[in-house]
């Protein structure tokens, strides 16, 4: 579906042969492709304002009271996020798929999700995070039931964070074949 401008140069352009050029015919054409037109550009100016990507304002808190999430202070372009994320979780499933695309849309930020054991995941967002509460029920709700959730949230940007420059870094105490690097170079 689309919105069409051009209402009046197509009417004209279908017009019977034996019409065209007749002024008074091409007139009556014009003026009812023009009224047509302007419902055209009401009726999507109502749909765009009301499309969650488009909204705004009270448009977007109305969509928010209809799946469930509440603006709690954020700006539009955030709570459009947490409003695209709650639907993706309605429809969503559960998988680690839905997991990360629904993190992503809320925070903004990379996610890795893992799978440490049966039943349990830990989730990694990584950067700066804002409305942590907001996001552990997000994810909550989001995962199977019965599974374990742990989410790791830095609390500041990765620009800010300690990371090592190559892998493998520290090590892994679970699995010796994991990392190793700074303990080699100081036993060196």
């Amino acid at each position: 579906m689309e919105h069409v401008t051009d209402h009046v140069a197509r009417a004209l352009a279908r017009e019977a042969q034996q019409l065209k050029g007749k002024p008074l015919w091409e007139g009556l054409l014009s003026a009812i492709a023009t009224e047509v037109q302007a419902v055209e550009d009401v009726l999507w100016g109502l749909i765009a304002g009301r499309a969650v990507t488009t909204g705004v304002g009270a448009q977007l808190d109305g969509l928010g009271r209809i799946v469930g999430v509440k603006r709690l202070g954020s700006t539009d372009d955030e709570y459009r996020s947490r409003i695209l994320a709650q639907i993706r979780l309605n429809i969503g499933s559960g998988t680690i798929p839905d997991l990360i695309a629904i993190l992503t849309l809320v925070t903004g930020t990379t996610v890795e999700v893992q799978e440490p054991g049966v039943a349990s995941l830990r989730v990694q967002l990584h950067g700066l995070v804002e409305f942590p509460e907001v996001i552990a029920r997000l994810l909550a709700s989001a995962r199977v039931g019965g599974v374990q959730t742990i989410l790791d949230s830095s609390g500041a940007p990765d620009s800010e964070s300690l990371i090592f420059d190559a892998d493998p870094g520290l090590g892994d105490v679970n699995d010796a074949t994991v990392g190793g690097h700074l303990a080699s170079e100081l036993a060196a």
